[in-house]
């Protein structure tokens, strides 16, 4: 990604195959598929990405999240970032609630 402004931004991508994909019967062709089945994802994620930003550009929008309950591991995660970056030696290592099972006997 390569950010030009607050409002536009260039997507850039490589795509990679294995050298034996090449020798494939019909692997242009193969290949092509691949390329326009990634491309319609990728469209439809940016038409949706940029009607949030849309939405999160209105005055009415105040901000925090969307979700509480489909956004709960992001929000765990940027916590946990925020944490990491602070100085404060009783919550810069803290796991967040709710992922302490996952990290018993770890």
């Amino acid at each position: 990604l390569e950010p030009h402004s607050a409002g536009r931004t260039i997507e850039h991508a490589t795509f990679l195959t294995h050298s034996d994909a090449k020798k494939a019967p019909d692997a242009k062709a193969i290949l092509q598929d691949m390329f326009e089945f990634w491309d319609l994802i990728n469209t439809q994620d940016i038409e949706i990405v940029e009607q949030v930003h849309l939405g999160t550009a209105s005055p009415t929008y105040t901000g925090g999240r969307f979700s509480f309950r489909f956004e709960e591991p992001v929000h765990r995660f940027q916590n946990m970032v925020a944490d990491k970056m602070l100085v404060h030696e009783e919550t810069r290592y803290r796991i967040p609630e709710g992922d302490s099972r996952q990290h018993e006997g770890a």
